[in-house]
């Protein structure tokens, strides 16, 4: 019987370590990522229409904004305001939607975008930056 509590304590104690753990982290995790960046591709913003099926393939990967900004674009020179050195999560994700912004939605329905990666800070949840392709 002591045995048990003992190993019932243990585990309790290393839950309420993960708990306080991901509390007292400078840095979202990312689950909490992946979710913020959910919330924005269903509800849809202006550089991306509302998504019109339910994403897929959907991975989160830590890292600078430079290198985040890199991986998205394909590019290794990205104009940012903010420090390139900044801790970001990269959210990938396959799915269906149209652009934003002002255009026609012949155009729209006629170009869907298939790829979508959402760049996010890691220590406010603020998104960055939305980019998606065919």
């Amino acid at each position: 019987m002591r045995r048990v509590s003992i190993a019932v304590l243990l585990v309790l104690v290393a839950v309420l370590t993960l708990i306080l753990a991901e509390a007292c982290s400078p840095t979202i995790s990312a689950p909490h990522a992946i979710a913020i960046a959910l919330e924005n591709v269903l509800t849809g913003s202006t550089e991306l229409g509302r998504s019109e099926t339910l994403p897929t393939n959907i991975q989160a990967a830590q890292m600078t904004l430079a290198a985040a900004q890199e991986r998205a674009t394909g590019e290794k020179s990205v104009f940012t305001v903010d420090d390139p050195n900044m801790l970001v999560w990269l959210v990938s994700m396959e799915g269906v939607w149209t652009p934003g912004g002002f255009i026609s939605s012949d155009y729209a329905a006629q170009h869907p975008l298939h790829h979508c990666f959402l760049i996010i800070e890691a220590g406010t949840g603020r998104v960055l930056s939305i980019l998606a392709t065919p």
